[in-house]
Order: C-alpha cells, then structure tokens, then sequence
C-alpha cells in the first residue's frame, strides 16, 4: 500500500491485504438496448467500464432527444428523455466493490491502516467474505467520485493467502 504512487498508477499491482467491506452484487449493464416511447426508434449504447457508468453529464448518460430520422414528409416529434431501456435485450455483468485494508504486520508502528477499494466484476464477484486475508492482483487508477479523486484498483484475480 505504501509504495503506491503517481508511478503506479494505470500499471498492474500485487497487493496484500483484508477484505474489510463487501458491497451487495450489483448488475452493470455492457449494452443497453433502447426504444423510443413515440415512434419505436431503436437505439444501442455501450457504457463504459469502470465505476462511472450511466449518469448526468453531456458525455454521459441516455440521449436526450430521438436519433432516428423521421420518415419521408412527416414531422417528428419525440420530445424530451423519449428513451426506454428494453431490460430482455440489453446485457449485464454482475459487479462488487470491495474494500481492502493493509495487513496489520505490514503497518508501522504508530501508524493507521491504509485502505482502498476494489471493483471487481464478472466471475469474481461473491468470491470473498470480509475477513478473509488477499492478494488482490489488478490496475492501480484514480476516479473522481464527486468533487474529491480516490484511488482505485479494478481486480483481475483475487487470491486467498
């Protein structure tokens, strides 16, 4: 934990540790399949991994206004946020965010754990309890969760030691 730095970052890491906290399975979408409420258009959206996803911003987030062209000499309107996302069509992996604390050994003496979370995805959700003692092996990143960064580590293997 505490050879982390700016050098680290977006570079694969091998970190020790405990699981202190587990989030509940969450569903994160890979392709969402929308409909238009008034004239049935369809579109497709591919959002971004990470723990972004879907949200409000111009770069971000379902299109405000229909995209499919109006049909030969009539006028369309859809109006405002016209998109339904069509759940049967769309797909989705399942998602955790855990927690992960400095092993107390590996703490200086006077010192406070160190702690950071963990997004891991797909197959390696549900895989550890807090407690359990880890070597989590990922991609050390930094993500803006409002108006402070923290940091991050998106899992590729998270092994029991």
């Amino acid at each position: 934990f505490r050879d982390l730095t700016a050098s680290t970052m977006n570079q694969l890491v091998r970190i020790p540790g405990i699981v202190i906290a587990a989030s509940v399975l969450s569903s994160r979408a890979t392709k969402l399949h929308l409909q238009c409420r008034t004239c049935h258009g369809v579109k497709m959206i591919y959002p971004s991994s990470g723990l972004g996803g879907i949200g409000q911003g111009s770069d971000r987030g379902l299109p405000r206004i229909c995209e499919t062209p109006a049909p030969e000499g009539q006028k369309k309107d859809c109006g405002l946020d016209p998109y339904l996302i069509v759940h049967s069509k769309s797909t989705f992996t399942d998602h955790q965010v855990l927690k992960l604390q400095e092993a107390p050994d590996m703490v200086p003496v006077g010192e406070l754990p160190r702690h950071m979370l963990l997004s891991a995805d797909r197959y390696l959700t549900g895989q550890v309890v807090p407690g359990s003692r880890v070597i989590a092996t990922g991609i050390y990143s930094a993500y803006s969760a409002g108006k402070d960064v923290r940091r991050l580590m998106s899992c590729v293997i998270c092994l029991p030691y």
